[in-house]
């Protein structure tokens, strides 16, 4: 696993696709649009900070709206739903 360092003017997002050269001397070098990157190989994979979300009430939300909210009703409550011809 290896990290890109920060102060590098070649910067490269996730998606992007680089060379890894891997010299006979056992050195790597990790090329990006004509140029090294600099780099830090990390000692293991960094592990994910899992956050639970957050909870603004303790109960469950159990509001249905009622019958005659104009989510429940057709088209036709709105003006000039019934104006407009499909030719």
């Amino acid at each position: 696993m290896v990290s890109t360092e920060r102060n590098t003017t070649n910067h490269c997002f996730k998606t992007d696709k680089v060379l890894v050269e891997e010299r006979l001397d056992n050195t790597i070098k990790i090329k990006y649009k004509d140029h090294y990157l600099n780099f830090i190989e990390l000692p293991e994979k960094p592990l994910k900070i899992r956050s639970s979300p957050i909870i603004l009430t303790e109960h469950q939300s159990n509001w249905i709206p009622p019958k005659d909210h104009p989510w429940r009703s057709p088209l036709s409550g709105i003006p000039y739903a019934g104006q407009f011809q499909y030719v």
